[in-house]
């Protein structure tokens, strides 16, 4: 194989998908949890989405402050935002390759977010996460 004319670069980030954003919202809940739990050294599972959200309304405004950056931590939408906000984070930073992380409370969720998510970018039709057989 020969070696690339140009360097590339991939980009990481994570992504929750679902099919409205505010169940997107709901389901980001555990993940901003445990980012929260992170910076305190608490490496507890993570929480259900009802839970996290419990939790969270008591925490402070101090201990909600998330890391500020060039880019966010998360895109957190239904398919079209999440989409959006991905082709635009690709062509800002030059790149045709995205990485993309989903934390959440169930590998249902997980799965159902990478279905919305594929079938977003490739328009393929892809089995319902709630017929997948999970391990």
């Amino acid at each position: 194989m020969a070696p690339a004319q140009m360097p590339e670069a991939v980009a990481a980030v994570g992504v929750m998908c679902a099919p409205t954003m505010e169940e997107a919202a709901f389901l980001h809940a555990s993940t901003r949890l445990l980012q929260l739990r992170i910076r305190e050294g608490d490496r507890r599972p993570v929480a259900r989405p009802e839970d996290a959200l419990r939790i969270l309304r008591n925490a402070g405004p101090f201990q909600m402050a998330a890391e500020e950056g060039e880019w966010p931590r998360a895109i957190v939408g239904d398919p079209a935002h999440v989409h959006r906000e991905l082709t635009a984070m690709a062509q800002a930073l030059g790149i045709t390759e995205l990485l993309v992380v989903t934390i959440t409370h169930s590998q249902r969720a997980r799965l159902a977010s990478y279905a919305l998510l594929a079938q977003a970018f490739a328009g393929a039709r892809m089995p319902d996460p709630a017929h997948l057989q999970l391990a």
